[in-house]
Formats: structure tokens, sequence, C-alpha cells
């Protein structure tokens, strides 16, 4: 796929639909209003992103076996892999539980 070819195809879509509701009746504001869409006002440029793989962490089985988890879910998420910011968020919640203020 070519995202470059997907972006046209995405923003000429867009633009049928947008000319498909506009019904302008005063000969200048539609002038104006068709100039500004076809410089590509209601749209930006293609932008690409890298976004960082997340890493893994462990298994639920694992942290409910550490007492993290209750046991139950080892069963209920059996095979489930988290990755770390999940393993984070799991051990700021017990901790919280742990040791209310």
């Amino acid at each position: 796929m070519n995202v470059f070819d997907a972006h046209s195809r995405i923003v000429a879509d867009y633009t049928s639909y947008i000319h498909s509701f506009l019904n302008i009746a005063d000969p200048a504001i539609s002038q104006v209003v068709d100039v500004e869409l076809s410089r590509g006002k209601l749209w930006p440029e293609p932008l690409l992103q890298f976004n960082p793989s997340y890493q893994m962490a462990g298994s639920v089985e694992a942290l409910s076996r550490t007492g993290m988890l209750h046991p139950s879910n080892a069963d209920i998420f059996k095979g489930y892999t988290l990755y770390q910011h999940q393993v984070d968020a799991i051990k700021l919640g017990t901790a919280a539980i742990s040791s209310p203020n």
C-alpha cells in the first residue's frame, strides 16, 4: 500500500463528501469557499510517524503467581502477555490499594 495514494484517495473522498452538502447561494462566498477547499483548507498534508514498539514485560500467569493479580486471573487470561506500561499500571494500582492514604 502506498500511503500517499491512500492519502490522495481519502482527501478526494472527503472533498466529494464536503461538496455533497455545500449549497451556498451567494456567489462571492461560494467562490471563496471553493478556492479555500481547492487549497486544502480542511485537511493537512500527510503525516507519517514512527512509534516505538511496546516492550513486553510478563504474563498474567506470572503476575498472578506473585500475588500482584488475583490467582483466578491466571485461568481467565491464560496465555496473555502484558506490555511494560500495563505492568507498571498494575503495580501502581495495587500499591494504591495496599497502602491507602
